[in-house]
């Protein structure tokens, strides 16, 4: 009776032991298939860039995106979302300008072309690429139209943090209109950090695209443009 018994248990221990190798294979293929179905498929849109500002590059951009998504989501309908990078070539050289990321949901929810801005990320400060091919080297501080230090960040800072995010614009105020021509106007910041800005009368904002640095007087560097002479500004935060 005690072997027969042993036996059993025996035998139940091995059938015990093949169920759980089936059961570990079962999930084992099925997260295979999760993790084979559910990823991010990325494709790239590049734009020949001549004189175009940021904004045209952008519209122009727009059709070719749209497409792409479309045929993109037709040809791997498993992907969870799909990442569109447009980017600018000038004499080879390339730039991004701007990234949309369009999850399947949204996709399948009747997503529009005008709606793509929900989903896209631009990169505003890719004004290198918008300049001639040939651009005037930017002049020292002493030969510049102006050059004015800004402390932009607290100098009193936070123990933990050295750098920041600037949230809001920094204004600039001058005593003249600005002509529509400084959509690319040459400028540095020392030291260096991305820009991005946008004019709006006798009004300069400025966005740093980075973190900067706490306790940092950062020197703002702007070039003559053309027939526009630039004056130091009347007021700046």
């Amino acid at each position: 009776m005690n072997g027969n018994n042993l036996r059993l248990s025996r035998r139940a221990r091995f059938h015990l032991a093949r169920l759980l190798a089936v059961a570990l294979s079962l999930c084992l293929a099925l997260w295979l298939s999760w993790t084979s179905t559910a990823w991010t498929q990325t494709a790239a849109v590049v734009i020949p860039v001549e004189n175009q500002t940021y904004p045209q590059l952008v519209e122009q951009a727009r059709p070719l995106v749209w497409d792409t998504l479309r045929s993109q989501f037709q040809q791997f309908p498993a992907a969870s979302q799909i990442t569109v990078d447009v980017m600018g070539e000038r004499q080879a050289a390339k730039v991004p300008l701007f990234r949309v990321v369009v999850p399947k949901s949204a996709w399948q929810s009747g997503l529009t072309v005008t709606q793509l801005d929900g989903y896209t990320q631009f990169y505003t400060a890719a004004g290198s690429l918008l300049s001639p091919a040939t651009p005037t080297p930017l002049p020292s501080p002493s030969q510049s139209s102006f050059s004015q230090g800004l402390q932009l960040l607290s100098s009193q800072p936070q123990d933990e943090a050295e750098r920041v995010a600037v949230a809001e614009p920094l204004l600039m105020e001058f005593n003249q209109t600005l002509a529509p021509a400084l959509t690319q106007l040459q400028m540095a910041l020392h030291p260096p950090a991305e820009l991005a800005f946008a004019i709006d009368g006798v009004q300069l904002s400025l966005l740093p695209q980075q973190p900067l640095q706490y306790s940092t007087a950062y020197q703002l560097q702007l070039q003559q443009l053309g027939d526009q002479v630039l004056t130091p500004p009347v007021r700046y935060p």
